[in-house]
């Protein structure tokens, strides 16, 4: 099923989409979607933001955008090591955190143009005997044999696990796990509606730090999913999100379950097209068509 192309001026994300279709990465193999948090200038409470079971589901988020990242890459008869390094050199610095575990020596020669991260990695550990597990901490190369029992045991609760299959799934594994979106968007509304219910304009500024690291995983997701979209001829394309600190956002929250985050369609150029996708809330998803919300009772719809 493909989303429809919204007229309004706010894309909606997803409480159930930011671990959704091959967990939410950075779009088009640019730069990421924004730079360093900005120090905050709210007073709002941020006690969840900073707690640590939303740091490990960002954690997972965080990673899971790495393997999303499109580069380009030219090796000859390189090591592991030495596509690991490679890669570095592609992205932001310590953006990527690897540990290899009992990998077999290899010798690769690559030239790909807008390859993910991830697909790289797993094709190169495979070759090593390894696959390439998602984790909140790192980035895991190893046989399944060389997990820990804790990484293990994040696995078996959809917390990360093995990039090839979430991918091949359409992120469908990790993406069942509702109540960590819901936690990320909690702790966002938390600080910026204080409540339940309520509705929010402010600028990305105003967040404390632990809350624009969400914000920026959000805004990463979203522009993650305009990846490979088709779409009619004459549609606007939809500009990535760079947030900064007068970054205009919206909170909605009608309650516990009913979260959004809203972000223009375009966040420099108020003339610019205003199209956009809006997806609904947690276990709903709004076609931007007008009409109510379809229950589809916590399952991922992808583009």
């Amino acid at each position: 099923m493909s989303l429809q192309v919204s007229k309004r001026i706010y894309r909606r994300f997803a409480g159930a989409m930011l671990l959704a279709l091959p967990l939410g990465a950075i779009a088009s193999g640019t730069r990421p979607a924004q730079a360093q948090p900005v120090p905050p200038t709210t007073t709002a409470p941020t006690s969840l933001a900073a707690s640590p079971a939303v740091k490990k589901v960002l954690g997972l988020a965080q990673q899971s955008n790495v393997c999303q990242r499109l580069i380009d890459i030219k090796t000859d008869n390189a090591s592991f090591a030495d596509v690991v390094e490679r890669i570095k050199e592609k992205l932001p610095t310590n953006t990527l955190k690897v540990e290899v575990r009992g990998a077999n020596p290899v010798s690769v020669s690559l030239d790909l143009k807008q390859a993910k991260v991830g697909d790289i990695l797993s094709n190169v550990a495979a070759l090593a005997g390894c696959k390439l597990f998602v984790h909140d901490a790192q980035l895991i190369v190893g046989p399944p044999a060389q997990l820990s029992a804790v990484e293990l045991a994040d696995f078996r609760q959809q917390k990360g696990g093995d990039w090839l299959q979430s991918r091949d799934s359409g992120g469908a594994e990790w993406g069942s796990d509702v109540s960590g979106n819901l936690l990320l968007l909690g702790a966002i509304a938390q600080e910026a509606v204080g409540a339940d219910q309520g509705s929010v304009k402010t600028t990305f500024g105003k967040f404390s730090p632990e809350s624009q690291e969400i914000l920026l995983a959000l805004a990463a997701s979203l522009n993650a999913r305009q990846v490979g979209i088709i779409r009619a001829p004459g549609t606007p394309p939809v500009l990535p999100l760079h947030l900064g600190a007068s970054s205009p956002i919206k909170i909605e929250a009608t309650g516990p379950e009913n979260i959004s985050v809203l972000f223009p369609a375009d966040l420099s150029n108020p003339n610019a097209p205003t199209t956009g996708i809006r997806v609904g809330v947690s276990r709903y998803i709004n076609m931007g068509d007008g009409k109510p919300p379809a229950n589809t009772g916590g399952n991922i719809i992808k583009p």
